[in-house]
């Protein structure tokens, strides 16, 4: 019997469908690094291995309200979580997806785990050197909009207003799991909408938790900036301090230390799974911060889990 298949419509997940990502109670962990340690688990959030990538596509998509044949075009690094999630989320809904990738390495590229799964969504892999992603993302939207299709083209990260709105959301989400307002919150930080979207959500709520990225890439002077670009999007000119370290970025996106690489393995060996490229510089920051006494002992911190495990999988 020959099975048949129907295409039909399908809205972008909007944030209001993501069930709660659990926040759980570390407690072994906390009493080695002193503190009442909780873990936000956005990595568990649907869509297999994206983490925070979730919340932040799928507020960007139901925004710009994409119907099945459009087009999205985004870009980002050879292991890039943000471009992996558009390519589960594009497939989901029909969408054509063009994914711009920035290597120095094409014939390697092309064999790693990380972009034969992008491509086996259908979504088209355009790798090319960092210094080519615009005039690429250009050359992409004209063919695009030639054979009409709406396009839309999305930062890398997610780095956009809706990002940030997805975040500020969550903040509220976590509070009401807690109960209460953390003394801090530490996560990997990236292109910045992530921790500005918990900066805006904590402060809305009158908190005074402390949000600490730990940048997995970019210096604190450019991190600290986009963070508080993504901030103005939604809190206009307001200046707010940002602590953005880039004490653990290892060299760069997708670098990793042997001290980082061993905070991933002891962190699996405790149950926790976190990778090289996201999460283990910024438990790496986080292990760093109570051994200085940069947090204050016994202090209630959420490690916001971000997502990225399919980062060490592909290594």
């Amino acid at each position: 019997m020959t099975a048949l298949l129907i295409k039909a419509p399908v809205e972008a997940p909007r944030p209001a469908d993501l069930p709660p990502s659990p926040l759980e109670h570390w407690d072994l962990i906390g009493r080695r690094l002193g503190m009442r340690l909780l873990v936000k688990r956005d990595d568990l959030l649907p869509f297999p291995l994206s983490g925070n990538k979730v919340r932040k596509l799928g507020r960007e998509l139901a925004a710009r309200a994409v119907r099945p044949g459009d087009a999205v075009i985004t870009n980002g690094g050879v292991d890039s979580n943000h471009c992996r999630t558009a390519a589960l989320m594009g497939a989901r809904l029909s969408l054509d997806v063009d994914l711009v990738l920035h290597t120095r390495a094409n014939a390697v590229a092309k064999e790693q785990l990380s972009v034969r799964l992008a491509s086996a969504t259908g979504a088209q892999v355009h790798l090319v050197a960092p210094e080519e992603v615009g005039q690429r993302i250009d050359e992409l939207t004209a063919v695009r909009a030639a054979a009409g299709q709406t396009v839309h083209v999305i930062p890398g990260g997610c780095h956009t207003k809706s990002g940030v709105e997805a975040y500020a959301d969550a903040a509220a989400e976590m509070l009401g799991q807690l109960g209460t307002a953390p003394d801090a919150v530490v996560l990997a930080s990236g292109t910045g909408a992530t921790q500005a979207g918990l900066v805006a959500g904590l402060a809305r709520a009158g908190c005074h938790s402390r949000v600490i990225g730990i940048s997995v890439a970019r210096t604190a002077a450019r991190g600290g900036a986009a963070v508080q670009e993504a901030l103005s999007w939604l809190d206009g000119d307001a200046e707010t301090p940002i602590e953005f370290l880039d004490d653990f970025v290892d060299g760069g996106y997708a670098h990793a230390s042997e001290a980082t690489r061993e905070t991933v393995r002891h962190a699996w060996r405790l149950g926790l799974p976190l990778d090289p490229t996201y999460t283990g510089k910024a438990f790496r920051g986080l292990t760093e911060l109570a051994r200085t006494g940069a947090l204050r002992p016994n202090a209630t911190v959420v490690f916001w889990h971000t997502g990225g495990l399919m980062n060490h999988l592909v290594e």
